[in-house]
């Protein structure tokens, strides 16, 4: 008896001493992670998992917890927030405000222009609350990005009187307001944050609120053009000299349109006019043009010798693309959407020796003739509803391309077909032996719709497809 009870206590047999499953040992390794580790993998969640992982055991929380105070920048892309927020109606304060308490004293920039819902003024139907909110729980806030909400004059004024620390600032399209309403609130902001470096009014403006910007600490600026507030806006423009980032669109209803005499000098001529005096530390630079034809003087890009990057966007820019280019032998960044471009002026672009990025949306006239040329510096190049590029093209790409290119995305081009994009992909990478893994982009359908998931399959060691899954 006394043997036989031994045996059936043996340790080998005692429940007390089972060896732990898979998932206890995961587990009892995860708790043994030091702690920075942790933090720095919390960051990389989307904000719904960061909540959720808390409840993992106390040691995640207090991780958990530290994470939020590395939190510098908070947007609202999907990707960001980790769910379909827009669903429940958008993001309430109470939640939004226990957010920020979460991120405090570290929290630089807040960015609204990804902001996606059913009502987009849902956050913002008490401007003056929800303003006051982020700078009493987050003080420290120098970035700030309303470009998707639509706020009033007094909401403006609030922030004019509760942030003093701004760097960035970025309004977006607000067709209710007049000018006039937001040029007293406007010049307010800008007077009260003198360390400003970064503004884009994308609205319509008076240019009063433009001259309270320091001229010498200015980096970015991009304006609307509003078809009579151009004097005072060139006026303020002159005294910039260190500008690094200029955008301009052309907005105008048809009552502007009555007043304005196309055989005059395009205000936008006189807006690139009067930016001369950062000529040499200008790099970028945006031109906008969709409701009213805008001649552009060509020859005003001898001045911009130094450019980096150019975006021109909407059919109607008038401009001699193959002057401009002769002049911006530096440019390594091209991007041009809805713009009535051409071959022979195409082929300018493509010969620039230093060209990086080439970004073409909308373009009808182009054909598959833009690539004879050798690009070997080119590294991403995408295509979105260019409907005679084909195949063939892109083979002749690949080909003149394939040991530096990197990433390469196709949106809605109807005479390219993914199967034998891909194999031709293989062919052209499959002379690699080191160099950069080509990432290929397939977005099938309208760009406007929501990205909710992305496909991603690796083909070989040097090239990767992503194909983009819509709601």
């Amino acid at each position: 008896m006394e043997s036989e009870r031994s045996e059936s206590e043996s340790p080998k047999d005692s429940s007390t001493d089972e060896k732990p499953s898979d998932d206890d040992n995961e587990e009892m390794s995860l708790s043994k992670l030091p702690h920075e580790p942790l933090r720095l993998i919390f960051l990389e969640l989307p904000i719904v998992d960061r909540i959720r992982i808390q409840r993992v055991n106390k040691m995640w929380e207090v991780v958990s917890k530290q994470s939020w105070l590395s939190c510098k920048s908070l947007t609202f892309k999907v990707d960001d927030w980790g769910c379909k927020y827009w669903s429940k109606g958008g993001i309430d304060q109470v939640s939004f405000e226990k957010i920020l308490q979460r991120c405090s004293q570290s929290l630089r920039r807040i960015d609204f222009s990804n902001y996606y819902g059913p009502d987009k003024t849902k956050l913002t139907k008490k401007n003056a609350s929800l303003f006051t909110m982020i700078a009493k729980c987050c003080p420290n806030i120098t970035a700030l990005n309303i470009g998707r909400l639509e706020v009033d004059a007094k909401g403006i004024e609030c922030l004019a009187h509760r942030y003093s620390k701004l760097t960035e600032f970025c309004i977006g399209k607000s067709y209710a307001i007049k000018a006039e309403q937001l040029s007293g609130p406007l010049t307010l902001l800008f007077r009260n944050n003198n360390n400003l470096q970064h503004v884009e009014l994308n609205i319509a403006s008076d240019g009063k609120c433009l001259l309270e910007l320091n001229p010498v600490i200015m980096k970015k600026l991009a304006v609307v053009n509003g078809f009579g507030a151009e004097q005072t806006i060139c006026l303020a423009l002159k005294r910039f000299e260190n500008l690094h980032s200029f955008g301009i669109t052309n907005y105008a209803n048809y009552a502007d349109k009555r007043q304005f005499d196309d055989n005059d000098e395009s205000y936008m001529n006189l807006m690139l006019k009067a930016i001369r005096a950062s000529s040499q530390s200008l790099q970028e630079l945006t031109i906008r043009s969709i409701l009213f034809n805008t001649n552009i003087d060509s020859n005003i890009f001898i001045y911009f010798k130094n450019l980096r990057k150019l975006v021109i966007e909407g059919d109607a820019v008038k401009l001699d693309l193959g002057i401009a280019i002769e002049h911006c032998k530096k440019l390594t960044c091209i991007n041009l959407t809805l713009f009535p471009v051409t071959d022979d002026k195409m082929a300018t672009i493509m010969r620039l020796p230093e060209l990086r990025e080439l970004h073409l949306s909308n373009l009808r006239k182009i054909t598959d003739a833009i690539f004879i040329n050798r690009m070997a510096s080119l590294k991403v190049f995408s295509c979105t509803q260019c409907p005679h590029l084909t195949e063939a093209g892109l083979k002749s790409l690949l080909e003149n391309s394939s040991k530096n290119l990197e990433r390469l995305t196709i949106a809605e081009c109807p005479n390219v077909n993914l199967d034998n994009l891909s194999n031709l992909a293989k062919e052209a990478t499959g002379s690699r032996s080191n160099g950069p893994l080509l990432k290929i982009l397939v977005k099938q359908t309208d760009e406007l719709l929501l990205v909710v998931d992305k496909k991603v399959t690796r083909l070989s060691d040097y090239l990767e497809l992503v194909e983009f899954v819509y709601e």
